[in-house]
């Protein structure tokens, strides 16, 4: 599999497939800050172009943003005349450091000031809405995203945590150019149900994050002896062989894994450094 870039939707960024998924360097169990920026810049040191965040990827309320600042201060330490591409998202709050919605235009146009200075930058590359506020009708959130577009601080939107539904709801308000949702090899839903090529039919991209499904099944999946000998037949990781997996199954599927070590997100990377045969790739679909 070739180190090709892909076209995030119809924008005019094109990146490596497999970006960044910043949240492991921000929330429970995080690294020291110190820790955590040269995790981003050796992955920026390696190619990486693309780093995906949110406003929310943080301890509780009160360290809201940290995720943000983290990768504001990492790349600014860094010199490249490459493009970083990176992608935040708004609509979640850390109350008591639970996970709730408030997707409501006040809270959206609020948090959309606060992350942009605490990315250190005018305007989102791309800006996703973390999920629906079941409070608040989705056409009033996307509206508010919207607004906030005309005037200039969001240069592309994406949705997340969406079924095909919700995404043709909100494509009736605005353009969408990204869907990140979960999915990987054990977890193939957004494929079945037809999302995914969809969303290549629209030239929308489609990001999965949790690729290899999270801690938990990234280990199980040192178990599955079909993944083992496969790992082992090309040389390479169970982790990489679900990594290269996901993004074989269409042009316009990105993954995000979240890394809370360097060496996890370069041995990431390697997932492009081989081709799986088809014959191989189908035992695992469906």
């Amino acid at each position: 599999m070739k180190r090709l870039k892909r076209r995030i939707g119809k924008t005019e960024f094109q990146v490596f497939p497999i970006g960044l998924g910043a949240m492991p360097l921000s929330v429970d169990g995080r690294p020291d800050r110190e820790h955590g920026r040269q995790v981003v810049r050796d992955a920026v040191a390696a190619g990486c172009d693309f780093i995906d965040t949110a406003n929310s990827y943080c301890l509780d309320e009160t360290d809201k943003g940290h995720n943000e600042q983290l990768i504001r201060e990492a790349l600014s330490s860094i010199k490249t005349t490459r493009r970083v591409v990176v992608a935040t998202k708004v609509g979640c709050t850390r109350l008591k450091g639970g996970w709730q919605m408030d997707c409501r235009p006040e809270s959206i146009r609020k948090a959309c000031d606060k992350s942009l200075k605490d990315l250190g930058i005018k305007q989102f590359d791309l800006y996703y809405l973390h999920a629906e506020d079941s409070n608040v009708p989705l056409e009033e959130s996307m509206g508010s995203l919207k607004d906030l577009q005309a005037e200039g601080k969001i240069k592309h939107l994406g949705v997340s945590n969406f079924d095909q539904g919700q995404l043709e709801r909100a494509l009736k308000v605005i353009r969408v150019e990204a869907v990140q949702n979960r999915q990987h090899l054990f977890k193939q839903n957004d494929f079945k149900s037809g999302l995914v090529e969809f969303c290549a039919q629209e030239q929308i991209a489609y990001v999965a994050h949790s690729p290899v499904g999270g801690h938990h099944q990234h280990t199980e999946a040192n178990q599955v002896s079909e993944l083992k000998d496969m790992a082992k037949k090309y040389n390479t990781s169970t982790y990489c062989i679900m990594l290269h997996w996901l993004l074989r199954q269409s042009e316009n599927v990105f993954a995000i894994p979240g890394a809370s070590k360097s060496s996890s997100i370069l041995d990431s990377f390697k997932a492009l450094d081989f081709e799986m045969l088809d014959e191989d790739l189908g035992r695992f679909s469906g």
